[in-house]
């Protein structure tokens, strides 16, 4: 249980840590497109992945711990790959000048 609330709260820092350099690295007039895009294959495919998560489950004999052993092996290969491609490293070191940070916040959003 220790593991899955660490998870869940890292999870969070990792989802606005990637919105946060989606609106940095995406053209004014893209955004709203691109995050629309995020949000809508992120929502849309919950229920897929419910669903394949109980088929997986029922072909496992209900053995639940392999299922989340299989998924977590699922992510880290993901992980590990994506780590050595270039444009990924260079996309997470982006550092936004403050011209940028200024054009990604919509006016009246700051407080």
């Amino acid at each position: 249980m220790g593991l899955l609330f660490t998870a869940g709260l890292l999870m969070g820092f990792n989802t606005i840590h990637a919105l946060s350099l989606a609106q940095l690295t995406t053209p004014a007039e893209l955004r709203g497109r691109v995050l629309g895009l995020f949000e809508t294959l992120g929502l849309s495919s919950m229920p897929i992945a419910a669903g394949l998560a109980g088929i997986v489950a029922d072909l496992l004999h209900r053995n639940i711990p392999l299922v989340y052993w299989g998924c977590g092996v699922g992510l880290a290969a993901v992980a590990l790959v994506q780590i050595v491609k270039p444009e990924v490293r260079e996309l997470l070191a982006h550092e936004a000048a403050p011209e940028e940070v200024a054009a990604a916040v919509p006016e009246g959003a700051a407080g």
